[in-house]
């Protein structure tokens, strides 16, 4: 069962543009081999209020609205290096707000956890693509 979650985090930690249908394929093949060997995946229904939460009580000047606002308004300048820039910044922000929360809330900066021996517990990745693989979860 470790070395299900060990695998499954790796994946999601190299996940990139270029790997992406190979990690793809080697997630799926691993959630096919966790059911056949009795092995349940679990989640928060509530990570996304909790994430909402969390975001406005240590990040309170965080607006993502604003934020699209600026970003849309860089591309209707063309201003399209910026508006790259933007983006990288606003995901890396993303990408530290759901870390803090996993460590804080759930103590790892993993998203998949062993619970019980028979259950893995699953943190939204917000990589749709991988979160839609995840039985029973839905975004």
């Amino acid at each position: 069962m470790i070395t299900y979650t060990k695998q499954l985090n790796e994946i999601v930690r190299n996940f990139s543009r270029e790997n992406a249908v190979n990690s793809v394929s080697q997630i799926t093949s691993m959630i096919d081999q966790c059911y056949k060997d009795g092995i349940k995946f679990s989640f928060d229904t509530d990570y996304e209020q909790t994430l909402s939460s969390f975001t406005a009580n240590k990040f309170p000047d965080w607006n993502e609205e604003a934020i699209h606002r600026e970003f849309e308004i860089l591309i209707k300048r063309a201003r399209y290096e910026a508006a790259a820039s933007k983006r990288n910044e606003i995901l890396s922000l993303k990408a530290e707000i759901h870390k803090q929360l996993r460590l804080e809330k759930y103590g790892t900066e993993d998203w998949f956890i062993s619970k019980t021996e028979n259950e893995i517990f699953f943190i939204p990745t917000h990589i749709a693509v991988i979160d839609n693989l995840i039985p029973g979860y839905q975004l």
